[in-house]
């Protein structure tokens, strides 16, 4: 994590933000009848505020506390869901797959042979090349990972 730190003077206050680009995760205004709050506080402050959220992330949904709770898991591969970077809410995980700098798509040729049996039937005298087929998939078809957690009462 980089964390970077900045104050602007403006007339009689100070405004301190610590960024975590794009997210401003710390703010605080001093003015110059009150203490002014120090960079390095500025920043311990943000750093807890981005390890209470990372731990909140990572928590499953459910109520930890229950007695005879256990964890499911399920994991889901989405189609046509374009992801930059990771997206998270509690319990949920999504992230996009890549390979390097581009998204992995469905490089399936099922759907060309399928096609292609079609138009077969059909006596056209076209076809699909399968990894054409594949390549268009990639870009068009991207897939994301959906991770999701959960605490639930065994029924037993």
């Amino acid at each position: 994590m980089s964390l970077e730190f900045s104050a602007q003077e403006e007339s009689a206050k100070t405004l301190l933000s610590v960024r975590d680009f794009p997210r401003t995760v710390f703010l605080t205004e001093t003015k110059a009848d009150e203490p002014t709050a120090f960079p390095q506080q500025a920043l311990n402050a943000a750093q807890e505020a981005v390890a209470e959220r990372e731990r909140r992330y990572a928590e499953p949904l459910g109520d930890p506390d229950r007695p005879g709770n256990a964890e499911f898991r399920v994991l889901a591969l989405v189609e046509r869901v374009l992801l930059a970077q990771p997206l998270r809410v509690p319990g949920v995980q999504m992230l996009p797959l890549r390979s390097g700098d581009d998204a992995v798509g469905n490089r399936s040729t099922d759907e060309a042979a399928i096609i292609n049996g079609a138009l077969g039937e059909l006596e056209w005298r076209v076809w699909l090349k399968p990894d054409q087929w594949a390549q268009l998939n990639t870009r068009e078809r991207p897939i994301m990972v959906m991770h999701m957690r959960w605490l639930t009462c065994r029924q037993g």
